[in-house]
């Protein structure tokens, strides 16, 4: 295998100036900038040597599947909980320029995006539309009973 292309193994060694003091890291030896690194706290860094979280990836990831653990929002469809009418959606929409209980667009440029809260509000948004729809159906049904009544009685008026 070409030298250059090779990777060596480095661990911590104090008197290596191509890694930081107490971290595992691997790099090419050709590059100083660690493409995998353990910190002392077990934090795992990829395209980074300065991971903030248990994974920190500088990069792409790609998967076939992404299994996230969360709370679900079924609790929509308890009775104790209380939709918005869509008056105050639209007001809260106006006013904040986003949906209820979802992050602005500068929360998300300035925090980033949890995945697995992201689906959750995206998933109680479909149930309250889901129960928007509905409730909708409901009045359009009304209606439709109340025009076929009106359209009988002028049927019926015409007829005198």
């Amino acid at each position: 295998m070409d030298s250059d292309l090779s990777l060596r193994w480095k661990i911590g060694l104090d008197n290596d100036p191509l890694i930081d003091s107490g971290k595992f890291s691997i790099k090419q030896t050709n590059n100083a900038k660690a493409e995998f690194t353990i910190d002392t706290s077990g934090y795992v860094g990829i395209g980074t040597t300065t991971p903030d979280n248990k994974l920190d990836v500088k990069g792409t990831i790609r998967a076939e599947e992404v299994i996230v653990e969360t709370d679900w929002s079924d609790f929509v469809f308890e009775d104790s909980y209380r939709l918005r009418s869509l008056e105050e959606v639209q007001a809260h929409i106006e006013e904040h320029g986003h949906l209820p209980d979802v992050p602005s667009a500068s929360v998300v440029e300035s925090e980033g995006l949890s995945v697995g809260e992201t689906q959750k509000i995206m998933m109680q948004k479909i149930e309250e539309l889901t129960l928007y729809m509905i409730e909708k159906d409901e009045q359009v049904a009304d209606l439709q009973a109340k025009i076929e009544a009106q359209q009988e009685e002028i049927e019926r008026l015409k007829s005198n």
